[in-house]
């Protein structure tokens, strides 16, 4: 029997001319393909009128079920396939022309699809069709690589981007229409603007043991130096990592990539067509690496990985999150946190936070440390502990003074950080004292000045760069 789980399905498809190029009919199969045995099996196959619309199929890695739209000799107009892999067999439901984009939502058991500018969702138990949204903007579902996708709040939503425009949009919609287009993810790498072919993100893929999306795209800085990008992308956070960047001497196309929920390996087709084998790539992604032990790996020619192991930290409203790792642990002002082995900490007291991330390949990184405070904390620091802190002129382009008055026992120091939290300058003040502050190396924008006794936050103000 074969391991269910090393499979990659897909389906190749043919048109049969005659001697003067005439079209005779088409031909093809539903295909699996073991990785582990490194063979390509037919689980059934087809002739005559049959073809499979823009390649729209999709995949169910809990019950081993595969999706598909097409039409066959016995079965005229299109319809959506589930093809049942452990027994071979297929059913075929009457579907609707003029569907553009499909899925299968692993948590309500339905197709979602995209037809005439409508969200709909095609319950599979009752075989019925219900439209969860009206007028979806064409503009919303630029390129051939947007998928829909099931968000988990219970709206839905639409991975897009510009091919010129190396970034993806997160877009939520309900039943009133589009209702959010705010998570515009910038690229990880801004300088790909400058290279002459830079893709859209390819089809993502759903990993239900982490609740986010796997997926690769594809930029070329040189017509002889094709490059690609793995990225996971968590729709509660709205974060996107790089998991590796690496070569390669083949053009891997933006096809959807299936995810393998037990042995997590991300699995990357070249195209659904005859070369299935020879144009697959395995991403590990408890390792974070490509297999490149496998006997096709040659065919793709893997010349390097640039694993992603550095730890960087994001501040969320009360919530402080790093980048993924398989271990963390987080440091308030120095001192270890108890228990902190999550990825994401809601912040325990206004204090210096950082965190060290290990990395699947055994590396550990540390993310630099950020000042938080509440917004609470930021209003009332000041009045609270009877300490005052004024910056004249403010805004300032040149320099400023700032001014220490209240009780103020001992030296303080000023730490200045940026909007993000991170820290730009470090100051040292004696008990009601005046100083000057050059603008030097800060650049133009919003900071904070924070005055902390020790390790206790005395007051805090705010200063703008001009």
């Amino acid at each position: 029997m074969r391991a269910q789980n090393a499979m990659i399905y897909g389906i190749t498809e043919a048109g049969v001319h005659d001697s003067s190029g005439n079209w005779l009919y088409n031909t093809g199969a539903f295909v699996a393909y073991d990785y582990h045995t490194y063979t390509l099996d037919t689980v059934y196959a087809f002739h005559g009128d049959f073809g499979v619309q823009n390649m729209l199929s999709a995949v169910d890695p809990f019950n081993k079920r595969y999706f598909f739209v097409g039409w066959g000799d016995s079965l005229p107009g299109l319809h959506l396939f589930i093809e049942d892999i452990l027994s071979g067999t297929y059913t075929a439901y009457p579907f609707e022309v003029g569907c553009t984009y499909l899925d299968y939502d692993p948590f309500g058991n339905r197709m979602l699809f995209v037809v005439n500018n409508q969200l709909k969702a095609f319950d599979l138990a009752s075989a019925t069709v219900t439209v969860i949204a009206d007028n979806i903007d064409a503009e919303y579902l630029y390129g051939g690589s947007n998928r829909v996708l099931n968000y988990l709040n219970g709206n839905f939503s639409f991975v897009a981007g510009d091919p010129l425009i190396p970034f993806m949009y997160w877009i939520t919609v309900d039943s009133l229409g589009i209702t959010s287009d705010t998570s515009h993810i910038p690229n990880l790498y801004p300088d790909w603007s400058l290279y002459p072919i830079v893709s859209i993100p390819g089809d993502l893929a759903f990993d239900p043991n982490s609740n986010a999306y796997y997926g690769w795209r594809y930029f070329v800085p040189h017509p002889d130096d094709p490059r690609g990008e793995i990225i996971r992308f968590d729709p509660v956070s709205g974060e996107m990592d790089s998991l590796g960047v690496f070569k390669h001497q083949n053009r891997l196309n933006e096809q959807r990539g299936t995810f393998d929920p037990e042995k997590h390996t991300l699995l990357i087709p070249n195209y659904y067509g005859n070369a299935v084998k020879d144009s697959l790539l395995v991403f590990n992604l408890l390792t974070n690496k490509i297999d490149t032990t496998l006997p096709y790996s040659p065919l793709i020619n893997v010349e390097q990985l640039i694993g992603a192991s550095s730890a960087y930290l994001k501040v969320a409203g009360n919530n402080l999150a790093v980048n993924y790792g398989i271990q963390y642990k987080w440091f308030l002002n120095g001192e270890e946190i108890p228990e902190s082995n999550q990825r994401i900490l809601s912040a325990l007291a206004d204090g210096w936070y950082k965190a060290a991330v290990t990395f699947a390949d055994g590396t550990t990184d540390s993310t630099d440390e950020i000042y938080f405070t509440s917004i609470t904390g930021i209003h009332n620091a000041g009045a609270s502990s009877g300490v005052h802190l004024n910056v004249t002129p403010n805004p300032f382009s040149e320099s400023a003074t700032i001014t220490l008055s209240g009780e103020i026992s001992g030296n303080v120091e000023l730490i200045i950080t940026d909007s993000r939290g991170v820290s730009c300058r470090r100051l040292k003040v004696k008990s009601n004292e005046s100083m000057q502050l050059q603008k030097e190396n800060l650049l133009p924008g919003v900071y904070w000045i924070r005055a902390l006794q020790g390790s206790r936050l005395s007051a805090i103000a705010k200063l703008v760069v001009m």
